[in-house]
């Protein structure tokens, strides 16, 4: 073998051994960068698995939240070397840490909603799912109600809350006041967060439910079950 051989298959392998190191440490950072969103994916992939109607439109859904994320998180210039199998296995290492935990006791809601709005969609897409027919309303709070809700003889005013801020006792007025204007039945208040003893109290005076977003099975009529956020074995993850 030639010196000029000898030299050229030095220089091919220091590259590949550099892009080896480059890649590992992109591959290390791209875990690094997904390890905050790690809870949120794994139980959005769980809710995804829950609503679809067969494996095949699961597969085919999250493979297209894969997608998603892998261009949210993998700058182009970067691309080249961590491919979406690589992102895929980072996310998986980094779902394997959290599978011990009791991820049963929290709910998509609760860790997916990173602000009002998206609150509010998740809630309607569940509800949708639970055949309620949601009737959009606006989103300036003194109308009273985000959603107006029907289901058979039932037609719910629910206001959502977002766990960001703190539920006002003015809340409860207004979703009273929503559901005698719209000729609902039943009025509720649905959150990710805790709800005050002074909500509470109101809200029991004026026969408004008040649901962790984990209840929404049970929104409807009294015949459905009314459960509070404050009975003991509510699991509040928020």
């Amino acid at each position: 073998m030639t010196t000029t051989v000898i030299a050229a298959v030095a220089v091919i392998s220091a590259a590949l051994m550099l892009v080896a190191h480059r890649r590992n440490r992109l591959t290390a950072r791209c875990r690094d960068v997904l390890r905050p969103h790690a809870e949120r994916y794994v139980i959005e992939k769980r809710w995804l698995e829950h609503w679809s109607r067969s494996p095949e439109e699961f597969e085919t859904r999250w493979r297209q939240q894969l997608r998603e994320h892998y261009r949210t998180h993998v700058p182009g210039r970067d691309r080249i070397l961590v491919t979406p199998g690589d992102f895929e296995r980072a996310l998986n290492a980094e779902f394997a840490g959290l599978l011990n935990r009791e991820i049963e006791s929290w709910t998509f809601l609760d860790r997916a909603s990173v602000s009002s709005a998206a609150f509010s969609r998740l809630v309607a897409r569940c509800l949708k799912h639970l055949d309620w027919t949601v009737l959009p309303q606006g989103t300036d709070r003194r109308e009273g109600a985000h959603l107006i809700l029907e289901n058979g003889r039932n037609r719910v005013a629910a206001h959502l809350h977002h766990a960001a801020t703190e539920i006002e006792c003015r809340a409860v007025q207004e979703v009273v006041a929503a559901a005698r204007r719209e000729a609902c039945n039943v009025a509720c208040i649905v959150t990710n967060g805790r709800i005050g003893g002074a909500v509470r109290t109101l809200a029991a005076a004026f026969e408004v439910r008040l649901l962790h977003c984990s209840q929404l099975d049970q929104i409807g009529a009294a015949a459905h079950g009314v459960a509070h956020a404050a009975d003991p074995d509510l699991r509040l993850a928020a």
